[in-house]
């Protein structure tokens, strides 16, 4: 079972802000004793600033996880939103049997894609459908065209 620290809750912080300036375990032990009337060794000071690390260490892990989350939940909208889109152009340019429209609006999307993708840094090898005619090609072909 973990054993209660002796440095009061209400100095963490002041004891893992010194450590961060440079104090040694020994100068925080001499300061603690002198000012707060606190005796503790420094190896309970040094499990101390370990446990807050490591605290510290996973709440920066769950913020981060979080703001990927959020982030990786806009960019899904916004592709949904441009996908929703490139459908719509894709169904006026079959109206028109305009070709050329659907090229276009793919090479826009393909562009948006790669540049959403490079932004987040997700963007690994991957030379599956690398070449746009291709990825355009096979766009076609589905759409019996």
């Amino acid at each position: 079972m973990a054993r209660l620290s002796k440095i009061p809750p209400k100095l963490r912080d002041e004891v893992a802000t010194k450590s961060a300036e440079g104090w040694s375990c020994a100068k925080i032990k001499n300061w603690l004793l002198e000012e707060h009337q606190t005796s503790i060794s420094a190896k309970q000071i040094q499990e101390l600033l370990n446990k807050i690390g490591k605290e510290r260490s996973e709440a920066s892990k769950a913020a981060y996880a979080q703001a990927a989350h959020e982030s990786a939940n806009q960019d899904i909208d916004i592709l949904k939103d441009k996908i929703s889109k490139f459908n719509k152009r894709v169904d006026q340019a079959l109206a028109s049997n305009n070709l050329d429209d659907i090229k276009i609006s793919g090479d826009l999307l393909l562009k948006f894609m790669d540049r959403r993708i490079k932004l987040s840094g997700i963007d690994k090898e991957d030379n599956s459908n690398n070449d746009k005619e291709t990825l355009l090609e096979n766009i076609l072909d589905k759409l019996g065209k």
